[in-house]
């Protein structure tokens, strides 16, 4: 079977190379999404990840397609000299992304403050090895009000995304290419992120530290 590499859309629902710096989630009726994802300039979080150390920092608003959104600046320690940046923005009970759609910026939801079982979908279309490919994600609140252990801290009224991938490319389905289980706890933000592909599992985000502004 041909898997495929998919993009981690959690905190950094895509990062976008950057030489400068510049600078809202699908309902249900109720929830905060600035309960698990805050907003405020000068906010840092470090990440251990499989390109080292990763620094997220938000530093002002950017707009993007019609929307403010937050930039984060992203630098990894395994990446020296390179600044990355991600664009988030919260609506209501929702957190949402920029994803890179075969070259077209486009929104997706990354979060929902809101009931076990609530579900959303959204498709990424791109290139990879020469082949076009489009990744379709399947995303719901797996869990809430968990109490979640990262590394040393343990967190508490933790929400769990739980991500199933199906790609299609030439005309063949893979489903259940790959899956997400990303961790957002109650006025931190992103904690921990995990990804499988067949029997291969791996952190590709664990909170180290945090400084909420």
């Amino acid at each position: 079977m041909k898997y495929f590499a998919f993009v981690l859309l959690s905190v950094s629902a895509i990062l976008f190379s950057s030489c400068s710096g510049d600078n809202n989630p699908v309902n249900s009726t109720t929830g905060d999404a600035n309960q698990y994802m805050p907003t405020t300039t000068g906010t840092t979080w470090t990440y251990n990840t499989p390109n080292g150390l990763m620094v997220e920092t938000i530093t002002k608003d950017t707009t993007i397609i019609g929307n403010v959104y937050r930039k984060h600046d992203v630098t990894f320690s395994a990446i020296p000299g390179r600044v990355y940046f991600n664009a988030l923005r919260n609506s209501g009970n929702t957190c949402y992304g920029i994803v890179d759609d075969n070259g077209v910026l486009k929104e997706i939801v990354n979060l929902k403050d809101a009931v076990v079982g609530e579900s959303w979908t959204y498709s990424i279309s791109g290139v990879q090895n020469g082949t076009p490919y489009v990744a379709n994600y399947k995303a719901k609140i797996g869990a809430r009000d968990l109490t979640q252990s990262v590394g040393s801290s343990s967190y508490s009224n933790v929400i769990r995304v739980d991500i199933t991938i199906d790609i299609v490319s030439n005309g063949v389905t893979y489903a259940n290419a790959g899956t997400k289980n990303i961790f957002y706890a109650k006025g931190v933000g992103l904690i921990q992120a995990t990804e499988t592909t067949g029997t291969n599992t791996i952190v590709a985000q664990q909170l180290i530290s945090y400084s909420i502004k």
